[in-house]
């Protein structure tokens, strides 16, 4: 781009603080920044128009190609832990629209629906003050974790998609015989299961006993959590979700009109707040 150009062209609408603090990555992009804080830019037309394409979407294409575009010191957008992507994508839409997002909301015994107005600078302040646990204690074993990246769950998500669909198309298939439907079901529901205790493997980096021996080693991890007990293997899985849970998007509260209220409805409606093509660009 020419000289001439470059003052039109976009520059950082908003710096933001990364609620995992630059933790996790491969390169860290908040040391890359000097304040801590990533610059983040509005989205051009493609990327607004790649985030409307379906396909785009589904493979996660459209949202690496967008995250890299709009935060630019981000180096690989795969890398991105995913406690980071709620906070990466509230930013670029305040960079992008502003800081207000409006939002239809049903009312509990009512046919209306409220129009709410959020302010996304307090969500984006609730994101950073969270702050993810290292170290899960899980009988005397210290379990070393790191939150997911934004590639493992984008695979997660393709290959659970895959599996429904090919499920539903087997079970609608009536010509089959019922042995063979059995076996590539149970081939199936055995994927799936190889895929959860993958996901728990991927966030331990590393298990340090009593007497202070380390295991890193993914294979011999993966071994691990493979001949746990369902109990125990359920013990280490929930307290990774709810690590990662404390990154959810808040639930939001609005105010019922008092017009509704008189007619049943409740005084407050808690609603969630999500990104959706609706949402999202507006």
């Amino acid at each position: 781009m020419s000289d001439a150009l470059k003052k039109y062209s976009r520059q950082p609408k908003i710096y933001l603080e990364l609620p995992s603090k630059g933790k996790f990555y491969m390169v860290n992009p908040a040391e890359k920044s000097g304040t801590g804080e990533l610059p983040v830019l509005s989205m051009t037309a493609r990327d607004e128009l790649l985030l409307r394409t379906p396909d785009a979407l589904m493979n996660g294409e459209a949202m690496a190609n967008s995250l890299k575009n709009c935060v630019p010191l981000i180096e690989d957008p795969w890398d991105i832990p995913i406690i980071d992507i709620d906070a990466l994508l509230i930013a670029i839409r305040i960079a992008t629209y502003g800081e207000t997002m409006k939002m239809e909301v049903n009312v509990p015994k009512s046919e209306e629906k409220l129009e709410v107005e959020i302010s996304l600078p307090v969500v984006l302040d609730t994101l950073k003050s969270k702050t993810w646990q290292e170290v899960i204690k899980f009988k005397d074993l210290d379990l070393h974790t790191q939150p997911l990246k934004f590639r493992d769950q984008n695979t997660y998500e393709q290959k659970t998609f895959e599996t429904s669909k090919f499920i539903a198309t087997l079970r609608s298939t009536e010509n089959a015989p019922d042995e063979q439907r059995r076996k590539q079901l149970g081939a199936l529901f055995d994927s799936i299961s190889d895929i959860n205790i993958d996901l728990v493997r991927k966030q331990i980096i590393k298990i340090v006993t009593p007497e202070g021996e380390q295991v890193t080693d993914q294979l011999e991890i993966g071994r691990w959590l493979n001949d746990l007990n369902a109990p125990d293997f359920e013990i280490i899985r929930k307290a990774l979700d709810d690590n990662k849970s404390q990154f959810d998007l808040p639930l939001q509260t609005a105010k019922v009109p008092e017009s509704l209220v008189k007619q049943g409805s409740p005084e407050t409606v808690e609603f969630p707040l999500v990104f959706n093509n609706t949402s999202f660009f507006a």
